[in-house]
């Protein structure tokens, strides 16, 4: 099961709510009461009157020092809302808009944080009779949203955060890979059955699932008399879980 981790969150929220003000003195008074205005609501958990004020802020003053910091932290205010299709919406805004701001990592990480949340009912689905029917589209994107994040920026403070989840996210998509590889055996599509174990074996290499998929390439194979391939697959999954029940299954 996917669980945020808090202190990586409370750390960017402290980040992304720090007071510009202490760089640009000059800034507007108005501004900043909005600001600090904003930072109160965000505390006081009113988020979505958070992102109101946020939303102000930015249209009166577009270019202030403050602008950029709003929407980081609609972002976040977003997220707590459980709006999670807006974080995610924000998130690409501030991405494109601020491709090489200093803090454009926090955006690459909520961005898949709010996608992997959305996922979350996938993960529910995991439990009722059609989940081979559910796409878990949501937690592919947050995925390759991590993927994005490790890629420009390697050494950021949520990189270790983010590996740790595409590990769990790779670990649920070899999953669904698997159900509806079931899905497809319960039917009798063999071969479509086989092309999908084949495709966890390769795609998702090192996640549970490997194991199981290599013992449904065994019964699908065996289904559709295919024994040199069969064989391969068996010592394949000797090899690699030697203790494996379907060893002695496949005789």
């Amino acid at each position: 099961m996917i669980k945020l981790l808090l202190p990586v969150l409370v750390t960017v929220l402290i980040g992304c709510t720090g007071n510009p003000a202490a760089d640009e003195p000059e800034q507007s008074q108005q501004a900043a009461t909005l600001y600090d205005k904003a930072r109160e609501l965000l505390d006081a958990g009113d988020y979505m009157a958070a992102v109101k004020r946020l939303e102000d802020l930015q249209a009166q003053y577009p270019f202030g020092p403050y602008s950029e910091q709003a929407q980081l932290n609609i972002i976040y205010a977003y997220y707590k809302a459980n709006d999670t299709v807006s974080a995610v919406a924000a998130a690409d805004r501030f991405i494109r808009f601020n491709p090489r701001h200093a803090k454009v990592a926090y955006a690459y990480y909520m961005k898949g944080v709010a996608q992997q949340e959305q996922g979350l009912g996938f993960i529910q689905s995991l439990l009722h009779m059609d989940r081979a029917k559910r796409d878990p589209e949501p937690l592919r994107q947050a995925f390759y949203s991590f993927r994005s994040l490790l890629e420009a920026y390697p050494e950021s403070r949520y990189a270790d955060d983010a590996r740790q989840r595409m590990a769990q996210l790779r670990d649920l998509l070899a999953q669904h890979e698997l159900q509806i590889c079931q899905y497809y055996i319960r039917r009798g599509a063999w071969v479509a059955a086989i092309n999908r174990a084949r495709s966890v074996v390769l795609d998702y290499a090192g996640t549970p699932a490997v194991a199981e998929a290599l013992h449904l390439l065994l019964q699908g194979y065996q289904h559709i008399e295919l024994p040199a391939l069969k064989e391969d697959v068996r010592r394949v999954l000797r090899l690699n879980y030697p203790h494996h029940p379907a060893l002695a299954e496949s005789g």
